[in-house]
């Protein structure tokens, strides 16, 4: 009885160490993709980039990437991933983990960091011109 106990907790220990392992990596993944959309990429095009520079977790690419992103959680972000990655999910990032896990992101509220450091992207895409026309032609409206 004591060595079913004991394999159930190793087997509960080691899929919670692979399930924050997923968690990180979605992480990092958020990261390179606001990056990205800072960068004036679209999200089409941002998500690809995500995906080609984190395919190989063993490149000098990846590693150096991986902690970079470690540095900006720990030093702006205090450590909360989970903001950036819902700010990420919101702004189109396509996500890896579970539908529980999306859904969980997507509602947590962004911190005045991640609206400090990524919040022109919806700024941005907000005062897109669509027709600079019809603009000037309101500025010289009579008063």
């Amino acid at each position: 009885m004591g060595l079913i106990v004991l394999g159930l907790l190793a087997f509960a220990g080691y899929t919670f160490f692979r399930f924050t392992v997923r968690a990180g990596n979605e992480g990092v993944r958020a990261y390179v993709y606001l990056e990205a959309l800072n960068k004036g990429l679209s999200a089409y095009e941002a998500n690809a980039v995500t995906t080609a520079m984190l395919s190989d977790s063993g490149s000098d690419i990846s590693s150096g990437t991986i902690d970079i992103a470690r540095r900006e959680y720990r030093q702006v972000h205090d450590g909360k991933q989970l903001a950036v990655i819902g700010f990420a999910y919101r702004n189109g990032m396509r996500s890896d983990m579970p539908f529980w896990y999306t859904a969980l992101a997507r509602t947590a509220p962004p911190t005045a960091q991640v609206e400090a450091c990524y919040g022109q992207i919806r700024n941005a895409a907000q005062t897109v011109d669509k027709d600079p026309k019809a603009d000037a032609e309101m500025l010289t409206l009579p008063r």
